[in-house]
């Protein structure tokens, strides 16, 4: 089995400031627009994952500035082999 590799778009970051301090990240799968530079790239990626969703809260203050809305990210699955 292959690994997949999926392209996302930052859709929002919110903040969260009480105790644990914590960043909640939502991204989607990308789809070509026409005014993305991407737009060739993302109309492949749209083609193989058309839809999709992921939601991170991130507690590691290392990597808040990571995630900003818009920004795309590849994301690698790679399965987890049973011992």
């Amino acid at each position: 089995m292959s690994d997949v590799i999926a392209k996302f778009r930052v859709d929002s970051v919110e903040h969260f400031h009480h105790p644990p301090k914590s960043h909640s990240v939502k991204l989607s799968a990308v789809y070509p627009s026409k005014d993305d530079v991407n737009m060739e790239e993302n109309k492949r990626f749209s083609e193989a994952t058309p839809s999709g969703q992921i939601t991170m809260f991130i507690s590691n203050p290392a990597v808040y500035d990571t995630f900003h809305p818009g920004d795309e990210f590849y994301v690698e699955f790679t399965l987890k082999r049973k011992l």
